[in-house]
């Protein structure tokens, strides 16, 4: 009966000091994902990128795109153009606050000059 009452004392022990670790390590998460939140906001000052994705696609190959992006979220502001591939290059998305805009240069009619 000892042996039993000891055996269960120890699983007792050892369920709570498990419990304890966990919640202590769920604090310490939960205390870097605030540090890497405040790492990705920049409140005062605007940030500037030029970002490379490549997609590879077993039927379609690979594929690469070049974006620069101006951040300011100070005022919940981003724009990027798009400047590879030639194909899309001048095209570009502009967010302000929920609405997002696709501004695409081909899109737009020329003036045309009339007499000479």
């Amino acid at each position: 009966m000892k042996a039993l009452r000891k055996i269960l004392f120890y699983l007792v022990l050892l369920f709570t000091v498990g419990v304890i670790s966990l919640h202590a390590e769920s604090l310490d998460t939960q205390k870097l994902l605030e540090t890497i939140d405040e790492l990705k906001t920049f409140q005062n000052k605007d940030f500037t990128a030029v970002m490379t994705m490549v997609s590879e696609d077993p039927e379609e190959g690979v594929e690469k795109r070049m974006v620069q992006q101006f951040r300011r979220d100070s005022e919940d502001k981003f724009l990027m153009l798009i400047i590879e591939p030639d194909v899309q290059k001048g095209q570009g998305y502009l967010r302000i606050d929920d609405n997002l805009w696709f501004y695409d240069y081909s899109s737009v009619f020329e003036p045309v000059v009339m007499g000479g």
